[in-house]
């Protein structure tokens, strides 16, 4: 192609359809292309990548019926010719940058894989307990407000409470007893607990040792401690020497009662000694602020406070980063 475009007058456009890894494009075809047309992408060339949506047995009927049209340009001139190729299709074009359009196909290929696995898994389940998991499983996507829609699905950090850990503790349990194989569903929690302490280690590559965590309770607006993942993150950073105050409004530690105040003065006894409502001093005494909660008061306090040696460590994704005058990192973006 490189070659091809050597003698060719006047800009070209090439695109990329195959399904490549992230980068695959721009590190490795594109260097190419330039090496051999002698000329510069993006300027006397565009490069694309616009991914197929295709199965087999069903591939035009596909086409003409994608779930979106995506492009990742790196020119203009070649998204509006893309756009105008696929404008008939009844489908939302997005546009975006070509290694974020690789990943979206990487993406959606892996999470049809992960959900097949997941309804055999729970298919070999429901069998040992001689239940009927079609029926459960057509009953399971009927719920479009949280199953088979976007919420949960945004990245951000670990999941908690008093449901989710235990039921899936419990379906594991009775796994086990009947001698089901289920790889997929056994290692959620192990995922989990890599994402918690894939956040200690951001911290910790920081060299600073004073922390503001703004959040305790599992979710937002409540106080419950139960299983928190964030009762946990404060665990580890005790455990690891770290001077930590916490910022959550909501947990009133006079007023928590039952298996809700047993379980925190269990994993933190000094827990009242780290608590305090006082924003300003947990933004002016830390180095290191971390967005565990959607707090718009603390958020807009820290906007204001912030100063350039803070870090900034957004486990919620609620922080605007152009507001922020220290380093600004996102748990896993």
């Amino acid at each position: 192609i490189g070659k091809a475009l050597k003698n060719k007058p006047g800009f070209h456009t090439i695109v990329i359809r195959s399904t490549v890894l992230p980068g695959t494009v721009e590190n490795k075809i594109e260097p190419v292309i330039e090496q051999f047309s002698e000329k510069k992408s993006g300027i006397d060339f565009g490069l694309c990548f616009q991914p197929e949506f295709l199965r087999e047995a069903s591939s035009i009927k596909d086409y003409y019926n994608p779930p979106f049209t995506i492009i990742g340009g790196n020119s203009q001139a070649s998204i509006l010719i893309l756009e105008g190729l696929f404008k008939e299709l009844p489908a939302e074009i997005i546009i975006t940058s070509i290694p974020k359009a690789e990943m979206v196909k990487y993406c959606c290929n892996i999470f049809h894989a992960l959900k097949i696995t997941f309804a055999n898994e729970i298919g070999r389940i429901c069998q040992s307990l001689g239940v009927d998991s079609r029926d459960v499983m057509q009953i399971v996507c009927k719920d479009t407000q949280l199953n088979i829609s976007p919420v949960y699905l945004r990245p951000g950090f670990a999941y908690g409470g008093s449901c989710l850990p235990k039921d899936l503790k419990g379906l594991m349990y009775h796994a086990r007893m009947n001698d089901v194989e289920v790889p997929v569903l056994s290692n959620i929690s192990t995922s989990n607990a890599v994402h918690i302490e894939h956040a200690v280690n951001m911290v910790t590559e920081t060299g600073e040792k004073t922390i503001g965590m703004v959040g305790l309770s599992f979710k937002q607006g409540t106080d419950d401690l139960r299983e928190s993942p964030l009762v946990t993150l404060a665990e580890k950073f005790i455990g690891k020497g770290f001077d930590l105050k916490i910022y959550d409004p909501h947990v009133n530690l006079s007023r928590l009662i039952g298996a809700n105040r047993t379980y925190i003065e269990h994993a933190i006894p000094h827990i009242a000694s780290l608590m305090t409502n006082e924003h300003e001093k947990i933004i002016e005494g830390s180095r290191i602020i971390i967005i565990a909660q959607n707090d718009r008061i603390f958020i807009e306090a820290l906007y204001s406070l912030c100063k350039k040696d803070h870090i900034i460590l957004d486990l919620t994704g609620s922080v605007d980063p152009s507001k922020i005058k220290g380093t600004y990192r996102g748990i896993c973006w």
